[in-house]
């Protein structure tokens, strides 16, 4: 197998960065596997797998040396993947609930009625047409006439 780990990480610790690409190489692939069983997706679990590496780097000094490296960094993946698959439900649902939110596009009948209604405003403002006021007591023939409808 070659050195031990805690070798291998004191070494690093010291500055001698070549001692954790070997403790890369001997994990990278159990790191990847429990990433992929509880993510179930090969890219996330790649990404995953690699936020982990960088993760244990940066936290080598929190390592407690008289437990197994392998031990400590695959609870420190499963952290992050659980957290990352926490977090990823939570956004679809955020997503979810803003698309309920969303108003209904609008229908072909709406559609055409707005359209009409700009068209009519533009004839008015462009004088095309000139404004009537209608009383309720007008029959359709009087109503019409003005816009000949």
């Amino acid at each position: 197998m070659g050195e031990p780990d805690s070798a291998l990480v004191a070494r690093c610790l010291a500055g001698e960065n070549s001692a954790f690409d070997q403790l890369v190489e001997r994990y990278r692939d159990r790191v990847f596997s429990l990433a992929f069983r509880i993510l179930g997706e090969g890219s996330w679990a790649e990404d995953l797998m690699q936020e982990a590496l960088l993760r244990a780097y940066t936290r080598l000094a929190l390592y407690d040396p008289r437990q197994p490296f392998a031990t400590w960094l695959l609870c420190l993946t499963a952290r992050l993947c659980l957290n990352a698959r926490r977090n990823r439900k939570t956004e679809l649902q955020q997503m979810e609930r803003a698309v309920k939110a969303m108003p209904a596009p609008p229908t072909l009948e709406e559609h055409l009625y707005a359209r009409e209604q700009q068209r009519t405003l533009h004839r008015l403002l462009d004088g095309e047409v000139e404004p009537h006021v209608f009383h309720g007591d007008a029959s359709e023939d009087e109503a019409a006439h003005p816009i000949a409808v």
